[in-house]
């Protein structure tokens, strides 16, 4: 490689670097916190494949969204990082240098433009341009408008995940139950809910429930039970998986993970709140907060919890595909 190309790619791996050191209005959020590992889990089996799908693209948007606050900084500083990075791998460009004369530069050129070259890097370092870039990100964030935005995708961000994962135990739920009728549904059947006269029961399937799918319930027997279970809880998924499942799989250990619990109480005194913190929730969250005071969720809390999320979801269905191969082999 010439020594122009070795500039240019040193040039490039500087860019990365100054990329790299963008920081988050998040405080300590990880941005890699939402990147969810596919290959782990694309190899499970068909019948999950909807349910994978859904939770790959929840985990895309909410790792697009975690973004957006300072990609603006960024793009802000684009123009002028890369005039610099430009400037600095022509600076030190020998092919460039030498096209001033046929003979090859005089020694009075490299001399000015060794001096001219050390005196713009050094006003011009790498990590200056990235700091200017943080510089960008304090002036915005002193904005109260921003501020709100930023404290609100925090939010977002957290209703998103929990969301994210009540869709997917209960998509998966539903899609084993429908698979597996037989060693399933009919646990399934016996441990559902008391209801009021007229709905489904252990003993009872109203006619007009078997009408809504033709009278064959063969492939839909999770869809039609789903509704006797609730899934907006831990308690409530654990159960319904445990109804299902029996002891064939610690569902306990996948599921009542310390961060998903947390993310579950954050996320319902942000929704039924309004993020107002009241007693019940210092006493659950068991960290010291006034009563009365808004709450906002942190970087680390959200990181910590999709991380959680990504385990739970992984292991669950490994868990489910392991049961499954002895049967459809």
């Amino acid at each position: 490689m010439s020594k122009a190309g070795k500039t240019k790619s040193k040039a490039e791996r500087e860019v990365r670097i100054v990329k790299n050191k963008v920081k988050s209005p998040l405080e300590d959020i990880d941005i890699d916190a939402f990147k969810f590992p596919a290959d782990q889990i694309s190899a499970s089996s068909d019948f999950l494949k909807q349910p994978i799908d859904a939770l790959l693209k929840n985990f895309g948007d909410m790792d697009a969204l975690c973004y957006f606050p300072f990609v603006a900084a960024r793009e802000l500083t684009k123009q002028e990082i890369e005039f610099h990075i430009t400037l600095s791998a022509l600076l030190t460009d020998q092919n460039w240098r030498d096209v001033h004369s046929s003979k090859g530069p005089s020694k009075k050129y490299l001399k000015i433009h060794r001096k001219i070259t050390k005196e713009y890097m050094k006003e011009h370092p790498i990590n200056a341009i990235a700091e200017r870039v943080d510089a960008y990100h304090a002036q915005l964030l002193r904005d109260e408008a921003v501020t709100r935005a930023v404290e609100t995708l925090s939010v977002s961000l957290t209703i998103m995940l929990w969301t994210s994962y009540e869709c997917f135990t209960k998509d998966v739920w539903i899609c084993a139950v429908n698979t597996f009728p037989r060693e399933l549904g009919l646990e399934a059947f016996k441990n559902t809910q008391k209801q009021r006269n007229g709905d489904i029961s252990p003993k009872l399937i109203p006619v007009r429930l078997l009408a809504d799918y033709d009278f064959d319930l063969k492939n839909v027997l999770g869809n039609v039970l789903s509704t006797r279970y609730e899934f907006t809880s831990i308690q409530g998924i654990q159960r319904a998986f445990k109804s299902a499942f029996g002891s064939k799989i610690d569902f306990r250990k996948i599921i009542s993970k310390k961060e998903i619990k947390q993310l579950e109480m954050v996320r319902h005194l942000l929704v039924h709140r309004a993020g107002i913190v009241d007693e019940i929730f210092c006493k659950q969250f068991k960290k010291k907060m006034r009563i009365g005071q808004q709450y906002h969720p942190d970087g680390k809390l959200i990181s910590q919890a999709a991380k959680a999320v990504k385990s739970s979801c992984i292991k669950l269905i490994q868990s489910i595909h392991e049961w499954a191969l002895p049967i459809v082999r």
